[in-house]
């Protein structure tokens, strides 16, 4: 079962989202991280683990904290890493669920995808409006989290051979460069079930669609 990180808790992060994310993983491992170990237990959901430096909670939320996590692992403000990346190194070897990376911020947010890279295989960030998931060269099925964009964005330089089937608009041994916007804004065709085959590069699989406009 994915453990499921709650972190960083961006100003987005709703109720319902993180009740009906942790949900959808009956039996996973909650790890709530800094802010987000707030919003899960401002929520109700039980964690095994709260870890971060708790510089953006009060004294009520880190005492909260406290009663719904089984341990809660404190960290100074001044260190080298993010929160966010301390909690994935400690859970290291499992796929991974990710909410609240961004935590509002552009830096956040490009760092949590960057951090993919090394994270598990399969690690994906899920939040309310969009899906994010590192993918290595070869072929991957993937299947509709119920949003309506696809995108496909090299991590790198570029994705060569990139060919799909089960979207819109197929690619068929395209290169993709990550200065240019071929494969943004596809979208699903049929059954909601796509493949993605490439010989070289990382690319970034993002599914998402208009905050606001009721679309998932």
């Amino acid at each position: 079962m994915k453990p499921v990180i709650i972190a960083g808790g961006s100003p987005e992060l709703s109720k319902a989202h993180l009740i009906r994310l942790v949900e959808s993983y009956p039996g996973a491992e909650v790890i709530g991280v800094d802010r987000g170990a707030a919003c899960a237990a401002a929520c109700g959901i039980r964690m095994s683990r709260a870890l971060g430096d708790f510089d953006s909670v009060t004294h009520m939320e880190k005492l909260q904290i406290t009663q719904f996590a089984e341990i809660v692992e404190g960290h100074p403000p001044e260190k080298n890493r993010t929160d966010l990346e301390l909690a994935l190194d400690s859970a290291k070897g499992d796929p991974l669920i990710v909410t609240g990376a961004g935590g509002g911020r552009l830096d956040h947010t490009l760092s949590a995808v960057f951090l993919l890279e090394a994270a598990p295989e399969q690690t994906m960030i899920e939040e309310e409006h969009y899906s994010a998931q590192l993918l290595r060269p070869g072929t991957h099925k993937l299947y509709s989290r119920g949003h309506r964009y696809v995108s496909l964005i090299p991590l790198n330089h570029s994705a060569k051979e990139v060919t799909t089937t089960g979207l819109q608009y197929p690619l068929q041994r395209e290169a993709l460069f990550r200065s240019r916007s071929l494969s943004i804004s596809n979208e699903w065709a049929g059954n909601g079930v796509a493949e993605v085959s490439f010989t070289e590069g990382l690319l970034i699989f993002i599914e998402s669609d208009d905050a606001g406009y009721g679309q998932k």
